[in-house]
């Protein structure tokens, strides 16, 4: 388990710098191309919640999607961490119920309505790296594992396409996602169970 926790590090890294060194013009340009895809997917349009992360520099834009989606009436939540390693979401209409924490993630503001399970929900999970199986590496803190333990809608990973690797390492408890969304297509994954 420390070996793979190691190797996962240094992915991790290796792509976190990567990332950061893609020129500006090119991000946006994937980011437009994700996002469009996202929305022209059936996935999408038969969902009737979106589970979102707020991207932060450096990662794929979601705040253009989450624009899209309460355009479109859809039911948009975001995640808020605890200090128990659990992880929750919240139904968000504006960026005006999100607020920046002291992880330097903005997370929904307090009273605010819990998401309800459903399987008419689209999780759109954040990683670092993704693999062909729809596999991860993302900031090693475990928290989407945990919640996509009990998800019942369809999960979806957003990456640039030069960041689907072939295989990476996992963990007994790391989840895979159901599609990969890169500026080059949507592919459904066919993991083991």
């Amino acid at each position: 388990m420390a070996e793979i926790r190691t190797v996962k590090k240094e992915l991790r890294e290796k792509y976190v710098e990567e990332r950061k060194n893609m020129p500006e013009e090119l991000r946006a340009a994937h980011d437009q191309k994700i996002h469009d895809r996202i929305c022209a997917s059936i996935t999408y349009r038969h969902s009737t919640e979106i589970l979102l992360y707020a991207s932060m520099k450096y990662e794929i834009d979601t705040w253009k999607l989450f624009d899209t989606a309460v355009k479109a009436g859809k039911k948009v939540a975001f995640p808020k961490t605890y200090e128990d390693n659990t992880m929750r979401y919240f139904y968000c209409s504006s960026r005006d119920d999100l607020e920046l924490c002291d992880n330097g993630i903005y997370e929904p503001k307090a009273g605010l309505d819990e998401y309800i399970p459903s399987t008419q929900s689209l999780c759109i999970v954040p990683a670092v790296v993704f693999d062909k199986e729809g596999f991860r590496i993302g900031y090693g803190k475990g928290f989407y594992d945990r919640f996509l333990s009990t998800f019942p809608g369809v999960k979806a990973g957003l990456v640039y396409s030069n960041m689907i690797l072939p295989r990476v390492p996992r963990g007994r408890f790391d989840k895979h996602v159901d599609i990969i969304i890169s500026e080059r297509g949507v592919v459904a994954v066919n993991a083991p169970r």
